[in-house]
């Protein structure tokens, strides 16, 4: 049973995520829920019209009168401001990282494992930005190196790609610069970092194969030069490792601990 419906997930995540041929960025990843016209992610080029406009067709009309919002906000705001001698370099609108709302405990690793519905260690092979639910983010293709917690919501297998969103992007349109700026990571992660994963709910596509998580919270990576970098509110309880691999090893110590303390079912007499 289980095997069939791995098996039915793999089939539809092969048609799902935007028709995307195998090794290629989906441009379009549609939600698991059909009856919402609106993708979950957009990639910039194709979110864009001729004009430099959100296309209302893959936007939804919330996202885009959020962002005129803010854009005629900020003009306000400049014909306001005193004048500068020096042109500032800053994007005209941002975005701070949104709350992931997941109400799950994940102040220390054993809490983070224990809510975790699957766990993933792999490389990043591209980095993408578009529009996750109309605000600007980056689309992180990870190849599935190791699975310390397997999940059967998820059609990933060990070699194939997830999508993990991530809230860092640039992109020019609606006249100005969007942004999305990350809440703690000084780092950005990039082509060729391994990243952990910890998914700490389902998937939300309906591919079952893209990852939204709390970035500042639930992704540890480790730079191409080896650089380990830790979620700001674990760095001292993990201060300790160097390197991912250790880190892997305490995950799996952490999911051991907690399955043989686990209640086992009663046998039938």
């Amino acid at each position: 049973m289980k095997a069939s419906h791995a098996l039915a997930l793999a089939l539809l995540a092969v048609s799902a995520i935007a028709a995307a041929p195998s090794g290629e960025m989906p441009r379009i990843i549609r939600t698991a829920d059909a009856r919402t016209p609106y993708p979950i992610w957009v990639a910039a080029d194709a979110a864009l019209t001729a004009e430099g406009k959100l296309d209302g067709q893959l936007i939804a009309p919330q996202a885009r009168e959020r962002v005129a919002q803010l854009v005629a906000t900020r003009a306000e705001q400049a014909r306001h401001a005193v004048p500068q001698s020096v042109s500032s370099a800053e994007p005209d609108v941002c975005f701070g990282e949104p709350p992931a709302e997941i109400g799950l405990p994940d102040s220390t690793l054993p809490k983070l494992v224990r809510s975790s519905a699957a766990i993933f260690e792999g490389r990043i092979e591209e980095v993408t930005t578009g529009f996750y639910r109309g605000t600007p983010a980056s689309l992180l293709a990870v190849r599935v190196d190791a699975m310390p917690r397997a999940s059967s919501l998820y059609a990933a297998t060990i070699g194939t790609r997830i999508y993990v969103y991530y809230p860092s992007a640039v992109i020019r349109a609606e006249g100005t610069t969007l942004c999305t700026r990350p809440a703690t990571h000084e780092a950005r992660p990039k082509a060729g970092d391994r990243l952990l994963v910890f998914a700490l709910q389902p998937p939300e596509d309906s591919g079952h194969l893209f990852v939204y998580t709390q970035a500042s919270r639930h992704l540890i990576f480790q730079t191409a030069s080896g650089d380990l970098v830790l979620p700001q509110h674990l760095q001292r309880s993990l201060a300790g490792f160097a390197d991912l691999d250790g880190l892997m090893k305490r995950v799996g110590y952490e999911i051991d601990a907690q399955r043989a303390c686990a209640p086992r079912p009663e046998k039938r007499q």
